[in-house]
C-alpha cells in the first residue's frame, strides 16, 4: 500500500492552513525542493541537505534553505534550536 502524502492532502484542504514542508535531499537539492513546493502545494519548503555527515540527522547542528514561491533564504550552519527559532521568525514575517 502506498504511503499517504499527508502534506499534500493538508495543502489541498478547502480552508488550507499555512503549510511548510521539509525536503531532505542528497542530490539536485534546489530543483527537488522547488518541485516539492510546487507539487505539494506548500507555502514554503525547508531544504535540508542530508548528504553531509557533520550536519542533519546525527548532529546537533544543521544548515537549511527556506524556500517559498518568491525567494529563498539560506540559513548557515547553526544549532538546530537556533535554526528552529530563525525559521519561526521567517514564517511570522512572511505569512502572519
Amino acid at each position: 500500500t502506498p504511503t499517504k502524502d499527508i502534506l499534500k492532502e493538508v495543502c489541498q484542504l478547502p480552508q488550507k492552513p499555512i503549510c511548510i514542508g521539509f525536503a531532505a535531499e542528497t542530490q539536485n537539492l534546489l530543483e527537488n525542493a522547488q518541485n516539492k513546493l510546487k507539487n505539494k502545494g506548500c507555502d514554503a519548503i525547508i531544504l535540508n541537505d542530508v548528504s553531509s555527515a557533520d550536519l542533519g540527522f546525527k548532529s546537533d547542528e544543521n544548515a537549511v534553505v527556506f524556500i517559498d514561491h518568491k525567494s529563498s533564504i539560506k540559513l548557515a550552519k547553526n544549532s538546530k534550536q537556533k535554526l528552529g527559532r530563525k525559521i519561526i521568525e521567517i514564517i511570522n514575517k512572511k505569512f502572519l
